[in-house]
């Protein structure tokens, strides 16, 4: 674990007046997730390339292995009986990883001035994180059952107990780097070799189009995961895909009604591409 150092002088939440008072006075608020934030009926805030990127076959031609290389894990079809594709470079796209994940988003500002303006469309009401280590730990450990008890429920009977002993939830926390660049995830005959479709790049949840540049955005993602039954090795957990946000009571010491004047230390968990 490291520690990334924003040099800025507040981190904002801003938000509706009536969900601003059940955290100052209650600590009550309330984690999205990426699915959430893609589908969000507020069509001004809505991403709908939040979270991982698409997989696009770029190649000339598309066998039947390599088509159910790339495509089955994430639309759950399957090419048969020697079928393939001469698509000749035009781009096959697989659907968005279903990949979910609680995710709580801020605004790092300099000064009173600036949060009007990263507000748009969010609520005319703020407060101010004052102590985000403490929120961020207060809210994974409130996550941490919810996330068992769905591990618990869903998980294949053969890997449950493995899964549910070696689970840990990591706080992942950075500035939005925006960048008009798409999250693609491009596949050829030159890469498909080596090309893991389950591997995991955690980065494309911190990087969004410039549109959402004012906002500022410095984010968390709540990441679980467990050790494969297999390899041993530490792989991502998504939370069920339907899920669209939690209520949570977190430390609410976390917060302040006024701005509170120092730099935020932002402590990240070092989390590296991976993959089954």
């Amino acid at each position: 674990m490291h520690v990334e150092y924003v040099e800025v002088m507040y981190l904002i939440k801003s938000l509706g007046e009536k969900h601003r008072t059940a955290a100052l006075r209650k600590g009550k608020v309330r984690i999205g997730t990426i699915n959430y934030y893609r589908q969000i009926e507020d069509a001004e805030r809505a991403d709908g390339e939040e979270g991982l990127g698409k997989v696009v076959w770029c190649g000339q031609h598309l066998s039947q292995e390599n088509f159910n290389k790339i495509f089955s894990p994430f639309d759950g079809i399957e090419m048969i009986n020697g079928w393939s594709i001469e698509n000749k470079g035009c781009p096959i796209l697989a659907s968005y990883p279903n990949f979910n994940a609680f995710v709580y988003c801020y605004s790092a500002v300099e000064n009173l001035g600036e949060i009007a303006s990263t507000a748009r469309g969010k609520g005319d009401s703020y407060f101010c994180v004052a102590n985000p280590a403490r929120f961020v730990s207060s809210v994974r450990e409130k996550l941490t059952p919810i996330i068992r008890r769905a591990v618990q429920d869903r998980a294949a009977p053969e890997e449950r107990e493995q899964i549910l002993n070696t689970l840990e939830i990591l706080d992942v926390n950075y500035r939005i780097n925006y960048d008009d660049e798409r999250k693609d995830r491009l596949v050829d005959e030159a890469n498909i070799d080596d090309f893991n479709p389950m591997a995991f790049h955690p980065q494309d949840f911190f990087q969004k189009a410039t549109s959402y540049s004012y906002e500022q955005e410095v984010r968390t993602v709540w990441l679980p995961i467990a050790k494969h039954p297999i390899t041993g090795k530490d792989v991502p957990l998504s939370i069920p895909p339907e899920w669209k946000h939690r209520d949570i009571k977190a430390d609410q010491s976390a917060f302040s009604a006024d701005l509170i004047e120092c730099p935020i230390d932002i402590e990240t968990s070092t989390v590296k591409e991976s993959g089954v």
